[in-house]
């Protein structure tokens, strides 16, 4: 018994268009023994199922003929792959120039279009190089909501701002971080001063730099100006006209997440501040009160007394340079050439090393009379 051709569903169509091939060209020889090309006819006009059509086509056709066809199926499946698979040949045609300009580098076209294409990919600079970065042109961008990275506007490389890729990104790095921390500060700022959705003017805002300068005070104010901008660009103000069309901003009901952490951290830092301040001032009321007491590296205790005006320091003799340089640089002390002694405007609350240095080389301090 003879074996059943099976015909899958995707090839019917192909088997039918074969048939119908064969009635055209009336080829009686592609057909099996004791088939007609009446029997390929109404086989192939079957319309109740294209896939029982097909397989009776099949049937009808010599094993040459079937086996021909069986092959140009299976090629045909096989390319369908390799196109999914990414792995198909591709038929380029070239001009004769390129042609001629490949054999220079290749017996062939396509080794050398390979060779070329190993090259470029060996001389490609790596992502986050420094060729790279130049290459793209490359922005990083510190974002406000978190200083501490960066993300590259442009190939999209990302990072945290105290780990560059090399010298070029940390350039551009410094620059982007100092505009997102002038931009905190100023958002900040305006939210401090104006909170809950207050409406303001640059002029407003800019009220504290009235004591500055003309030019100081326009320059500060086109500054502030796109400051406003920029802020309004990211989306913490609001455009908000005057009643006779006066250019304004409102702050947010609600500031973003990270500037309500930034304006807490900033409340911190003041209520810290002015504890130190307080601090400070009590020690140097208990100094000016009580006096400070030095043992100096000889063993001699050195009762320090002091007004609140500061003190004053006599030499026996000129000191060297590096106790006038520690004087003046790190206790603020001056020279009075009429009285010859050095003068410090403001008590000390303790006996710092630029004090001490100067009785180690025999001053005597004496409290300063307005």
């Amino acid at each position: 018994m003879a074996r059943r051709r099976t015909v899958r569903r995707d090839e019917a169509a192909e088997v039918i268009q074969e048939a119908r091939r064969i009635l055209k060209d009336q080829d009686a020889a592609a057909l099996a023994d004791g088939a007609t090309l009446g029997a390929l006819e109404g086989a192939a006009s079957d319309d109740f199922d294209e896939t029982f059509a097909a397989e009776r086509v099949a049937a009808l056709l010599a094993a040459d003929a079937w086996r021909t066809l069986k092959n140009r199926l299976a090629q045909r499946r096989s390319q369908e792959r390799a196109v999914e698979d990414g792995t198909a040949p591709v038929h380029v045609r070239l001009p004769p120039d390129i042609v001629q300009a490949l054999s220079g580098i290749a017996p062939s076209p396509v080794e050398a279009i390979r060779q070329l294409l190993v090259g470029a990919a060996a001389a490609a600079p790596e992502p986050g190089s420094e060729e790279f970065c130049r290459s793209r042109l490359c922005m990083p961008e510190v974002p406000l909501a978190d200083p501490g990275r960066w993300e590259c506007r442009t190939c999209g490389l990302v990072g945290r701002t105290d780990w560059p890729f090399n010298r070029h990104m940390m350039l551009l790095l410094a620059a982007s971080a100092d505009r997102t921390g002038s931009l905190r500060d100023a958002a900040a700022d305006i939210y401090e001063r104006f909170p809950g959705g207050l409406r303001f003017t640059a002029a407003a805002w800019a009220a504290d730099q009235s004591d500055l300068p003309r030019r100081e005070r326009r320059q500060a104010k086109a500054e502030r100006s796109a400051t406003l901008s920029r802020l309004a660009d990211h989306g913490l103000l609001e455009e908000a006209p005057g009643p006779r069309g006066g250019a304004g901003y409102r702050t947010l009901e609600e500031p973003p997440e990270w500037l309500a952490d930034l304006l807490v951290e900033r409340r911190a830092e003041r209520e810290a501040e002015e504890t130190a301040r307080q601090a400070r001032a009590e020690a140097i009321q208990r100094a000016v009160a009580e006096g400070l007491s030095y043992i100096t590296e000889a063993g001699t205790a050195v009762c320090i007394e002091q007004s609140e005006y500061g003190l004053e320091l006599v030499f026996p003799a000129a000191p060297a340079v590096e106790i006038r340089e520690a004087m003046k640089l790190d206790g603020d002390c001056r020279w009075d050439p009429d009285r010859r002694r050095w003068l410090r405007m403001r008590p000390v609350a303790s006996v710092e090393s630029w004090l001490a240095k100067a009785i180690e080389a025999g001053a005597t301090v004496l409290p300063r009379q307005p």
